[in-house]
């Protein structure tokens, strides 16, 4: 097994396991809301921070579901193999799949610069929690660093992959 695929296998693993977590935290959002209405409506004592966390927590399940979503091909895609012929069609995927790695890449360094300067500042959220942001940056910085190299890791395939000869059409 070579370096390569041993790294791979390990950010497939941290990949799944993201996307477990994700799920967790889906059903914390749904146990916090079910909670908020029982203590507003039923004890007359509601929570100011229930909101707040729940929204974290979305973002939380948005970046760590995003790399799952692409490494299983889930993500949003639009299939150019029925329209072209299949020489154009597999350049235009693999010219996809840069172009999403390369916006993503550039995505991750924007963000990871802002997480730095937030840091640095100590930066808090404005809500009723006051945490820091970077916490939260953290986990955005996470999810399209890890996206990118999923995608990087398409394209890598995708060009080893030898292309398929084009059958005569009926």
């Amino acid at each position: 097994m070579s370096v390569l695929t041993g790294l791979g296998r390990l950010h497939d693993f941290v990949t799944r396991a993201g996307a477990v977590a994700a799920a967790l935290c889906l059903g914390a959002i749904g146990l916090l809301y079910f909670s908020e209405v029982l203590s507003r409506y039923f004890f007359h004592a509601p929570t100011s921070w229930t909101a707040a966390v729940s929204i974290y927590l979305m973002l939380v399940v948005t970046m760590l579901m995003l790399p799952f979503l692409t490494m299983q091909n889930d993500h949003v895609a639009v299939s150019m193999n029925d329209y072209f012929p299949v020489a154009v069609a597999r350049c235009l995927t693999i010219t996809t799949i840069a172009a999403s790695a390369l916006v993503c890449l550039a995505s991750t360094y924007i963000t990871y610069e802002e997480m730095a300067r937030t840091y640095a500042r100590g930066i808090r959220t404005t809500d009723t929690l006051f945490i820091p942001k970077w916490w939260l940056m953290g986990f955005i910085v996470y999810g399209l660093a890890s996206t990118t190299i999923h995608f990087a890791r398409q394209f890598r395939a995708s060009i080893a992959a030898r292309p398929v000869q084009e059958t005569a059409r009926a």
